[in-house]
């Protein structure tokens, strides 16, 4: 450190010391009155701005652009968002994606996907899908885990879901009578042309996010895993791979939460 500033702190240090040694002597000091002014920070200011700084960072974010419009599938349709739905086509669709994609990178079986309305933060319209769209579909770095949980745990989380008014599931339908849980179905494969009824005996493992690991969203069966796998992949990434890998996105309400629309 420069010895000019090096002496200055070490003054600046006695003074303070002498200060706080010194108001020990009298009486706590109090604050009789406070004022504030108000700074609008709107494009007003932009008179103002650093031309220098922001034609250095001209490149960066021409690249930035680039990367978030580069086109990487197309939506056969609109993938709306509806929260006050059971279910809806962006949902369903998420779901669905998480679960394939699951599939090719946990090392084992993955029966099933579990999302939640709330991540669904906009739309898909019918057209061009960006990379841009789906940063701004999962804008935060959420992470793909695979739960191990008992048969008794899928129960319980369908129950939630009816309780709910539904969640997104993929691989994975609900039954559900007069608000209460009549069955809860497994498929036996991606296809989805095959369903076999939840065993409470047996164990499942449920592809989902590190947050709803932790039973936000009220799905708390999802705590009582008794294993857990993450290797870091991010939920966004999945789903530019799923993109990129089918083309044309589409998706249907198919009545799998088990909830009337």
């Amino acid at each position: 450190m420069n010895k000019h500033i090096t002496g200055s702190f070490l003054g600046l240090l006695s003074i303070v010391g002498l200060a706080l040694s010194m108001s020990g002597c009298r009486k706590p000091v109090q604050v009789s009155s406070s004022s504030g002014n108000i700074i609008v920070i709107d494009s007003t200011l932009d008179a103002i701005a650093d031309s220098e700084y922001i034609a250095s960072l001209a490149p960066r974010k021409a690249e930035v652009e680039a990367l978030m419009g580069e086109v990487i599938g197309e939506c056969a349709v609109d993938l709306t968002v509806d929260e006050h739905a059971c279910e809806f086509p962006m949902l369903n669709w998420a779901s669905d994606a998480l679960l394939e994609e699951a599939v090719k990178h946990y090392p084992g079986h993955v029966d099933c996907s579990v999302v939640n309305k709330g991540g669904m933060r906009c739309e898909w319209k019918k057209g061009p899908i960006t990379i841009g769209n789906v940063f701004e579909l999962m804008p935060f770095d959420n992470q793909l885990v695979v739960l191990t949980l008992s048969g008794e745990d899928l129960l319980e989380l369908g129950q939630v879901y009816i309780n709910e008014n539904g969640q997104g599931c993929g691989g994975m339908r609900i039954y559900a009578e007069d608000g209460q849980l009549v069955d809860v179905t497994i498929a036996t494969d991606l296809s989805g042309t095959d369903w076999v009824s939840v065993d409470p005996s047996k164990t499942y493992h449920v592809a989902t996010s590190d947050y709803l690991s932790k039973g936000m969203d009220k799905l708390t069966p999802l705590t009582n895993y008794t294993e857990i796998w993450n290797e870091g992949l991010l939920i966004r990434d999945l789903y530019i791979e799923n993109v990129r890998a089918h083309k044309i996105i589409t998706a249907i309400v198919d009545g799998r939460s088990g909830l009337v629309q």
